[in-house]
């Protein structure tokens, strides 16, 4: 998408501006990422830079797309409770350090005292509610998913055939060609120069390779080239195990595929956005204005020096 219709929609009047923000995938970046601070909060001393950190990329939304509504949504304690159901070691990673454990049980706490919007839901995973959120409201507004995971950014939708108004990108803040980090708009255009396929082919690409950080098997030898020559040529999984088995796709690939059959639809599972659940509309998710919630909220994390926080 040109950088001339990217901008028309930043300034667009007629239409909603909503923002939801991957926060367990920003919490992660500025624990690992950014300087150690620390607080007093009831005798003890806290580590608090990834809170911080998430606080002060808050505000840089907010200045950078004014208007705009900001959602902040989290993961659940428990996981993906549809996923574990029939793949028990699905995302099941080493134990978090403690001091990230504790910023995230502190979170909820410190989003409602600085007035921030946020939804959490048990057992369902934020890319989930991600994921179901533009579906409700990528129709007739402007959504951006602010996040950074290939999941993600299989909803994106900027080209319309149905005659709706909405759009649904996504937006990464990474490191731009002078150095600093800036606010990068992803359409439609970057996952097919990235990846050669379109947006909804992301699960199927996801669940043809294989993702070892989340335990998805893939199939084994179908690497991100053929996967996505594949998809280019079949469009989708379904296809692309009929042409296998009609002998349209001949040699190894087809081996493959056909051995790795059960692993593909298993995979393309748990790739797929689960959104068998209910949401409450985004107007009721601000919390309500509370002293004591606000004063504690600004103990856990004072408000900085070199920051002011517009939030």
């Amino acid at each position: 998408m040109n950088d001339t219709l990217e901008q028309d929609l930043i300034d667009d009047e007629n239409r909603k501006k909503i923002i939801f923000i991957d926060d367990s995938a920003y919490l992660h970046r500025y624990y690992f990422g950014f300087p150690k601070k620390q607080s007093k909060f009831e005798g003890q001393t806290l580590e608090i830079g990834a809170l911080h950190g998430l606080l002060e990329f808050t505000d840089k939304i907010k200045k950078n797309f004014k208007e705009a509504e900001i959602i902040h949504v989290l993961d659940p304690d428990n996981g993906s409770q549809y996923r574990k159901s029939f793949h028990p070691t699905y995302k099941d990673r080493k134990d978090k350090e403690f001091e990230l454990v504790r910023q995230i049980q502190l979170l909820p706490s410190v989003l409602a005292g600085y007035g921030q919007s946020f939804i959490k839901v048990d057992g369902v995973e934020s890319d989930d509610v991600l994921a179901k959120y533009a579906k409700i409201y990528g129709d007739d507004n402007l959504v951006m998913l602010m996040a950074e995971d290939k999941d993600v950014w299989q909803n994106i939708i900027d080209y319309r055939e149905d005659g709706k108004k909405g759009i649904v990108s996504a937006c990464r803040y990474s490191k731009g060609a002078n150095g600093f980090n800036q606010f990068d708009m992803i359409f439609s255009d970057f996952i097919l120069e990235k990846f050669g396929i379109q947006p909804y082919q992301l699960a199927d690409y996801l669940a043809l390779n294989g993702d070892v950080s989340d335990n998805i098997p893939g199939v084994k030898g179908i690497g991100k080239v053929t996967a996505q020559k594949l998809l280019v040529n079949y469009g989708n999984i379904n296809n692309i195990i009929l042409a296998a088995e009609e002998g349209d796709i001949k040699g190894k690939n087809r081996e493959k595929i056909l051995a790795g059959k059960e692993d593909l639809i298993f995979s393309k599972k748990l790739t797929l956005p689960f959104l068998d659940f209910d949401l409450p509309s985004i107007e009721t998710l601000k919390p309500k204005d509370n002293l004591s919630v606000r004063f504690e909220a600004k103990k856990i994390v004072p408000p900085s020096l070199k920051w002011e926080y517009n939030i």
